[in-house]
């Protein structure tokens, strides 16, 4: 073994210097599995699915946004909601991107942060966004019947949010996306 000089002193040291040798091993493996982790990690909200902007899901809850539905990942980023968020969160990307390669008209597969601001909060609670994360599905015309169970909606007031309900699996999201939208494109145009 050869003696070089102690960074520390101007002395020769063979103890220092292997210390720090395996210091520097130590960091370096740490450095190297925390890449890696964080290349196994579930992808952070914001990876494929487009972000809808506040004004444009306000007026598309309100009525406002004509001829156009918006499938909705509504989601919180922080905490334990926030975790299952990012696992559930890969499953809407493959739904959104499905429906791009589809070229399905007049419908955006979107999801919406609900703890960015005041008003995200706010409209998330006037959505109905009572957990994390909820998938909605907001029609631009009038969603009068469950396309599953083939039932009436017992309410008179024309019925435009539907909550998904189901197990997070991504064929399960897109035929449920898919049979909403031919349902308000169906109501579309037998309205006029």
């Amino acid at each position: 073994t050869s003696l070089r000089l102690c960074p520390t002193s101007l002395h020769r040291c063979h103890h220092c210097c292997t210390s720090m040798k395996r210091v520097a091993l130590l960091l370096a493996t740490t450095y190297a599995a925390k890449q890696k982790q964080a290349a196994q990690a579930p992808r952070a909200p914001g990876a494929l699915t487009p972000v809808i902007p506040l004004t444009n899901l306000t007026q598309a809850l309100g009525g406002y946004r004509p001829k156009q539905d918006y499938a909705v990942f509504f989601y919180s980023p922080y905490g334990e909601a926030g975790a299952y968020c990012q696992r559930v969160l890969p499953l809407w990307d493959a739904v959104s991107k499905w429906h791009a390669a589809k070229k399905t008209k007049r419908l955006s597969v979107v999801k919406f942060s609900c703890e960015m601001s005041t008003e995200h909060r706010r409209l998330c609670q006037a959505a109905g966004v009572r957990q994390f994360p909820t998938i909605s599905f907001i029609a631009h015309g009038s969603l009068k019947w469950r396309p599953f169970g083939g039932k009436f909606s017992k309410d008179k007031s024309p019925s435009r949010v539907a909550v998904y309900r189901g197990i997070a699996l991504a064929d399960a999201l897109r035929d449920w996306t898919m049979a909403l939208h031919r349902v308000s494109e169906l109501q579309r145009l037998w309205s006029g």
